[in-house]
């Protein structure tokens, strides 16, 4: 009998599933074979996409920075507070192409707009440097400065449409749920991917910069023109793959609808009775027809925005390892320990994207496993409060390091468009006494400084447009050279012969390396006492490498030398050995040549000292900070897809973590200001032993914060596929 009914049972079993197959419904159909899911190859597309877009960025971005410093002649700290001014900015467009993508093209067609205008954004960056190499010699900065920050603006604005679309284009590829896991590594391995190719490009970028080309010390033509070769490929890689993606159609204004929702719920609230079965506010958006599953993916959509304020902070404070950073850099003795190799602040950029490859799988494979098991850090919210407060300790790491810098390598006061300086250097011979002078002018009593040989004085603070007038005497009498000064432009003279009868000569032109160097490398020139004493003088290098500088017909100083490496020189004179001179890691030197052209002197000046702090202590808070991302960035990429539970427990915590990051910021700019009033001159007028070179202290293109920050595709995914239920 058992048997009868189980043979009844199999069969009743084999006919549903013959009905089944018989309605033709593929989801059941394969649901019932038990079959695997197959894998969206075409995702391997958005990977490339991703590399593409990464290098481009990369290229973009590592030397972006340091060119509008050095080419386009803007004030590092003007530089950094464009791109703090601009990058909220653009951070605020996430809601605007999340909209366009969702109610009116979907995100395939976004992206390929996207990728086009990306493209004609790097172009209008690279012609900013080409265009008067090869075309309009006579461009003026202005002009340059225009079109780079035109382009840098069509890159950014159009650079946030891809960013806000593009991981959650390549979440749609995946078949939900039974691609559940497969979705969620493709948010880690794509970052991964992404920092392998910023890696790769923040080494190649500046390598590229560094070659000479169109009779230049620097290529900055080819580096940004290989920026905008990616954008090319970008669009390639993109589009080659689109007859296999999965294109969601866009589902209508969702996010309209969630403020709609909003609004009705506290119109509601403030107008309706009160019902005891509310527990949240939201609920009373029910009175206006809103379902209660709605609801709640709205109240995760709140949830998501309170997050965006702090983390916009935390992006802001990361990001200043792009600008601030590398102006502090800029200040550090570049040459890499027991070697004569010398490191550019910019070109350190490959440390932390190699760092977070390997970080990443790595963390996410063993590291959080093992800390989910002993109850640390277990939950996504955990993980990124814990990367907040090492953000902390990166700003304490960084401002110990600051305060080192400042503290044996002050730079100048920052002049304005009222005030000057002049600087004096020392070209008497070594051995001979020091030169005593005094500067005075109207309302300005004599100010005495003593001028060593090799050694340089100054005078800061100056009126610009007021006559001063040199003299061995604090009467004024009798002058030996008068000075008149323009704002914002610092001097430099010589004094020369012997203590008793010294000549002082001030030159017309406006020093260029006043107190600083804008790279790690030393600064040499030439300046002749003796007209017609030569006519070139050669530094060779003991690696063989020889650079030339033309020498002036009359007394004056020449050029100074571009790109040379630090190490022990020799100097010929028109072929005739007159020297050795070791040159360090940013300093300023001058060499004086006076005597006959038959027998020349020579004596080196040191106009700023040798940086002292190495450049490889700032590895350390880079090291520091990427742990940092290591727990911010994927982490919070997968909790607005997967995790929205105890949000609001840890909301204000992280927000006091926040507010305290912002102080120790805050502390390290004033750090800076304050370092930047130290005067160059002892109180007694003896050159002040700690002076040196010194930057102060970008843009808007390269690696979005955007990409890592992205909330609002989580909570537009969630309302699409609500509002698809309802419809």
């Amino acid at each position: 009998m058992d048997e009868q009914v189980e043979k009844k049972e199999e069969a009743d079993s084999k006919e549903d599933q013959d009905d089944e197959l018989a309605d033709g419904n593929p989801d059941e159909e394969e649901a019932g074979s038990g079959e695997k899911v197959k894998f969206p190859y075409q995702i391997l597309a958005i990977y490339a996409y991703t590399v593409m877009h990464a290098c481009s960025g990369a290229a973009l971005s590592s030397v972006s920075h340091t060119y509008k410093v050095t080419e386009l002649q803007m004030e590092p700290g003007l530089v950094t507070k464009i791109q703090q001014a601009t990058g909220p900015i653009f951070t605020l467009l996430i809601l605007a192409w999340s909209y366009v993508a969702e109610a009116w093209t979907g995100r395939f067609p976004v992206m390929i707009i996207c990728c086009v205008c990306y493209i004609f954004g790097h172009v209008l960056v690279t012609g900013s440097d080409l265009a008067p190499i090869l075309w309009y010699p006579d461009m003026s900065i202005g002009t340059r400065i225009f079109f780079f920050y035109a382009g840098s603006t069509v890159i950014s604005f159009f650079n946030t449409g891809e960013a806000t679309t593009s991981t959650a284009f390549g979440a749609d590829q995946f078949k939900l749920p039974e691609q559940e896991t497969e979705k969620n590594n493709f948010f880690f391995w794509d970052y991964s991917v992404m920092n392998a190719a910023l890696c790769l490009m923040y080494i190649v970028s500046p390598a590229m910069r560094n070659v000479s080309c169109f009779g230049n010390d620097d290529c900055y033509s080819l580096a940004l023109g290989m920026a905008g070769i990616f954008a090319i490929l970008i669009l390639i890689a993109f589009a080659a793959a689109s007859p296999w993606y999965v294109k969601v159609p866009p589902v209508g204004n969702v996010t309209g609808r969630a403020f709609a929702c909003i609004f009705y719920a506290i119109k509601n609230k403030l107008t309706k009775p009160k019902n005891p079965e509310y527990n949240h506010w939201m609920q009373y958006a029910e009175y206006s027809g809103y379902t209660p599953e709605f609801i709640a993916v709205v109240k995760h959509l709140l949830d998501v925005s309170v997050m965006l304020f702090p983390l916009s902070f935390y992006w802001a404070l990361y990001h200043m390892n792009k600008t601030r950073w590398i102006d502090m850099g800029y200040q550090m003795n570049g040459t890499v320990p027991y070697t004569n190799f010398t490191l550019k602040s910019d070109e350190l950029q490959w440390y932390n994207p190699l760092l977070t490859f390997i970080m990443v799988p790595f963390s996410v494979k063993f590291i959080f496993p093992v800390l989910n098991k002993i109850k640390i850090m277990h939950t996504m919210v955990q993980k990124l409060v814990a990367g907040f407060v090492i953000m902390v300790i990166t700003y304490i790491l960084i401002t110990i390091i600051c305060y080192a810098v400042e503290e044996n390598n002050p730079r100048p006061m920052k002049l304005t468009k009222d005030t000057t300086a002049l600087q004096i250097v020392g070209g008497m011979a070594e051995g001979e006494a020091p030169v005593t002078l005094f500067l005075s002018g109207p309302d300005f009593p004599g100010q005495m400084r003593i001028i060593f040989p090799g050694a340089t004085a100054s005078w800061e603070e100056l009126k610009a447009g007021v006559p001063y007038k040199l003299s061995t005497d604090i009467s004024g009498t009798p002058t030996l050279a008068t000075f008149t000064g323009k704002g914002k432009e610092a001097f430099t003279g010589l004094v020369h012969g012997t203590a008793g009868s010294p000549s002082v000569n001030i030159f017309p032109d406006p020093e260029e390396q006043y107190g600083m160097t804008r790279t790690n490398r030393p600064v040499m020139r030439a300046i002749v006492l003796t007209p017609g004493i030569g006519k070139t003088l050669d530094f060779i290098h003991s690696n063989g490498a020889v650079k030339s500088v033309t020498l002036p017909s009359a007394v004056g100083p020449s050029e100074y030398l571009g790109k040379p490496d630090v190490g022990l020189y020799t100097m010929k004179l028109d072929g005739q050995e007159v020297g050795q001179q070791l040159f360090e890691s940013g300093a300023v030197y001058s060499v004086v040549i006076s005597g006959s052209a038959g027998s020349p002197k020579i004596s080196t000046a040191v106009q700023a000292k040798p940086a002292v702090v190495n450049l490889i202590w700032i590895l350390i808070p880079v090291t520091v900070v990427t742990v940092s991302e290591m727990l911010v960035s994927p982490t919070a990429i997968a909790f607005w897809y997967n995790e929205w539970q105890e949000f609001l427990l840890y909301t204000f915590l992280i927000t006091l973590n926040t507010i305290l990051v912002i102080l120790i910021a805050r502390w390290f700019k004033s750090n800076e200001e304050k370092a930047g009033k130290v005067p160059l001159a002892g109180p007694l007028g003896h050159d002040n032993p700690n002076r040196v070179s010194m930057v102060s202290g970008e843009g808007s293109a390269g690696r979005p914060s955007v990409r890592k920050s992205v909330a609002a595709l989580g909570a537009s995914k969630a309302l699409n596929e609500e509002t698809n239920r309802q419809t």
